[in-house]
């Protein structure tokens, strides 16, 4: 459905999908035909083009101003995901939300649009200059970093289906936008058909190396005449891999009460770190440094909630900036978590609830009456001595620091629930992100 972005290391994976159901059309229009399989790289960013300078990226105002919203996006959409679920772990991509929704944005129109930017942290950001640092970053992260594995890929699945077709004429400006600034590939199926899921779920699967594989089901888009995906994966390598002859069973404490047992790798080396009397935070470097995984670890086994409701893009952004490079004796979990989710109900708690009804604006995507119907996300993350991978899918559907080399070697054991992130160091942004509460053994 896109162009592959290929993003080298060993971290995490995430896949986002988008379905459109229109509501209905007073004059049937025509929809042009499709290439089932086209697959045209962005005009301004041909595939095998070299990534741009990071300088001229990270300093850009626009892609600064994205980064920025997806901070703030990504801690706002974490707290309703984690209140739904008080007892499990949550990790999703912010990013991946993103990029499906903000390809959805193109095809808003009035107050529609307005709604879907303000709960994307974008409130009074041209749409136009959205698209450009979209742009601009995207071969930025892909190709960034030896050591670190990342695909992004992005598309537009329109339904065929004679009863639902009607209701949409996919606009040429809109698909053209979804290909240049998004690199989305664009293709005709019948939703009706099973075949349909089972394409857009192979696409998933391919995009995401297999780690994802089962995001939508006939009945989730049959009615759609339109479905958005995006799908991005990464594997990041450390840049201190851990020895796996140190890795040792051990005790990861549920709540005061409960505990259970894992492998526990160990390392001594030099993270960013911060510690203040609620909590230790620390960013383990993969590959070249580009990217990291920070975690922050509550002082408290019970302390975790009062962690997540602090984090806001202002908290996250000092906490961030008042880290110092510290040599630490790092005691992390091998493990892996998976996590699904509908996202429709957090995101209406945002603002967006507009957008997912009837009188939803979406005619300058083709849809004289259409609305989102269902946002749905599937994630994974796998810690070891190597790296991380993690990958995730996002379905959204329509209806009609400087060294302190003196201070003394600190211990940084995660052996309780945590927050993490994987974070694009460059441009601050969030890739993925999540609590983690119940770890499984990997």
């Amino acid at each position: 459905m896109s162009r592959s972005r290929p993003w080298r290391g060993k971290a995490a994976g995430i896949a986002g999908l988008g379905a459109l159901a229109a509501a209905g059309c007073s004059h049937p229009p025509h929809i042009p035909p499709m290439h089932s399989e086209l697959n045209v790289a962005p005009k301004h960013a041909p595939q095998h083009a070299p990534p741009p300078n990071l300088n001229t990226v990270a300093s850009d105002t626009r892609v600064q101003r994205i980064a920025k919203a997806n901070v703030d996006f990504g801690w706002r959409l974490l707290k309703p995901l984690a209140g739904a679920s008080p007892d499990a772990n949550v990790f999703y991509s912010p990013f991946s939300v993103t990029q499906a929704l903000t390809m959805t944005m193109n095809g808003a129109g009035g107050d529609t649009q307005t709604v879907m930017a303000d709960a994307l942290g974008l409130k009074g950001a041209a749409i136009g200059d959205v698209n450009a640092a979209n742009q601009l970053m995207l071969p930025s992260l892909t190709g960034a970093d030896s050591k670190v594995g990342i695909n992004i890929a992005n598309g537009v699945w329109v339904n065929k289906n004679a009863k639902v077709r009607e209701s949409l004429q996919l606009r040429p400006a809109f698909q053209k936008t979804c290909l240049e600034f998004y690199g989305g590939r664009a293709e005709s199926l019948d939703f009706s058909d099973p075949a349909a899921a089972k394409t857009i779920n192979g696409w998933v699967s391919e995009q995401t190396k297999g780690k994802i594989d089962g995001i939508v089901a006939t009945r989730d888009i049959s009615g759609s005449p339109l479905v958005l995906t995006n799908a991005v994966y990464f594997h990041g390598r450390w840049m201190h891999e851990f020895d796996k002859s140190e890795t040792l069973d051990g005790r990861f404490h549920l709540s005061k009460a409960r505990e259970k047992t894992l492998p526990f790798m160990s390392n001594d080396m030099s993270v960013d770190y911060r510690e203040t009397d609620q909590f230790q935070a620390a960013s383990l470097p993969y590959g070249n440094g580009r990217f990291s995984l920070d975690i922050v670890l509550p002082k408290r086994v019970d302390g975790l909630d009062a962690v997540v409701k602090s984090l806001d893009a202002k908290s996250w952004s000092n906490l961030i900036s008042h880290m110092k490079l510290r040599e630490a004796a790092v005691v992390l979990p091998r493990f892996q978590v998976s996590y699904t989710a509908d996202l429709t109900e957090p995101l209406k708690s945002l603002g967006m609830a507009p957008a997912f009804e009837p009188g939803a604006n979406f005619i300058p995507m083709g849809m004289e009456q259409g609305y989102i119907d269902k946002i749905l996300h599937k994630a994974i993350l796998q810690v070891d001595e190597e790296g991380t991978v993690a990958a995730a899918a996002t379905m959204e559907a329509m209806t009609a620091g400087g060294v302190s080399g003196a201070m003394p070697a600190i211990t940084f054991r995660v052996d309780h629930p945590f927050v993490c992130a994987v974070r694009d160091n460059a441009t601050g942004t969030l890739l993925f992100a999540g609590v983690i509460r119940d770890p499984e053994a990997l």
